[in-house]
């Protein structure tokens, strides 16, 4: 199924109960920025995408790989059906990650 959205530009090349797969072009067709559900291969991408993100943040929160496993899989529970990236090419350019656990 593909549904165009002309006004944002927006196209969904595929939406399922369990998956969905959007394609928004920013400025233009030839820089598109594809929308999906991350899969657990996605961690390394994601390690760095977070890292770039909070670089320059005022508050130090930078976690070696070991560590951001640990809070991300093990603490947090980050769940994949749930969270979404944004890509530019093979680039993970952002990110929504999403949890259903009680926090402790």
């Amino acid at each position: 199924m593909q549904i165009r959205n002309w006004e944002t530009n927006i196209v969904i090349n595929s939406l399922t109960t369990s998956s969905i797969s959007l394609t928004y072009y920013l400025l233009s067709k030839e820089n598109p920025i594809h929308i999906r559900l991350l899969v657990p291969s996605d961690l390394n991408q994601f390690y760095f995408t977070f890292q770039e993100a909070f670089d320059d943040y005022s508050v130090d929160i930078r976690l070696d790989r070991k560590a951001f496993d640990r809070r991300m899989l093990d603490k947090l529970g980050i769940d994949w059906a749930l969270s979404v990236g944004a890509f530019s090419g093979d680039k993970m350019i952002g990110f929504i990650a999403h949890t259903a656990n009680k926090y402790q």
